[in-house]
């Protein structure tokens, strides 16, 4: 899920581009007269595994 203001440069196009070419599929995008952009992917593809001991984050309160 991601989000993204539409004024110009307008990016949600290629943003939606880059998820598609990194293996995500488009769940849902907001309409573009909402003047905001917001969407949510789904990766397609097979994950590749953790190493052991490795952190993907960290929450931070």
């Amino acid at each position: 899920m991601w989000t993204r203001h539409r004024q110009p440069p307008d990016l949600v196009p290629q943003i939606c581009a880059w998820f598609g070419e990194c293996g995500f599929e488009l769940v849902w995008l907001s309409e573009k007269d909402q003047g905001y952009g917001v969407g949510a992917h789904r990766f397609a593809g097979s994950p590749d595994p953790l190493p052991a001991g490795v952190r993907m984050f960290t929450f931070v309160r």
